[in-house]
This record gives structure tokens, sequence and C-alpha cells, in this order.
């Protein structure tokens, strides 16, 4: 079960709290009313909050695979016989 693990949790959680950053440095600063200003058709907010969710996973998991290479953290090449499994396929 792959959810047990910690290293399945981190990637998400740093997106949330990158996340969350954002939204308090818009709320809490003269940000909130140029957003409101440039972005008050949903459609257009709803299509800005995806591509910064996209960027910031990108950038993040990114990170992850940069930390993978370098051996930093709970994270780790995974390995069969000395041959590295880039993904894990089941049949």
């Amino acid at each position: 079960m792959p959810w047990t693990h910690k290293s399945f949790w981190i990637g998400p959680l740093i997106i949330a709290a990158i996340l969350a950053i954002l939204a308090l440095l818009v709320n809490g600063t003269g940000l909130r009313k140029l957003y409101k200003q440039q972005l008050a058709e949903s459609r257009r907010e709803r299509l800005f909050l995806a591509s910064v969710g996209f960027f910031t996973a990108v950038a993040v998991i990114r990170g992850i695979t940069i930390a993978i290479h370098n051996d930093i953290g709970p994270f780790h090449n995974v390995e069969m016989h000395g041959r590295h499994i880039h993904h894990m396929l089941q049949r």
C-alpha cells in the first residue's frame, strides 16, 4: 500500500502548502484588488487557478525528481537486480 509510506504524502503536502501561501499573499496584500479587477469573470479565474495549480505541481514534482537523482530526503531510485525501474507496471 503506497499511501502508507511517508514519501507518498510529501508531494501533495508541499503543493498544498505552496498554494496556501500564495492564497494568503493575495488575500493579505494589495494583490487582492488586482486579482478581483483582472479576474472578475469566473471563467478567467478558473483558467488562472488551474494554471497556477498545474505549474506549482510541475515545479514540486521536478524538485522531487532532482531530490531522487541527488539522494536527498526520503526519496530514492527503485532498483531490481541493479537495474533502475522507471515506472512500476502491473499486469
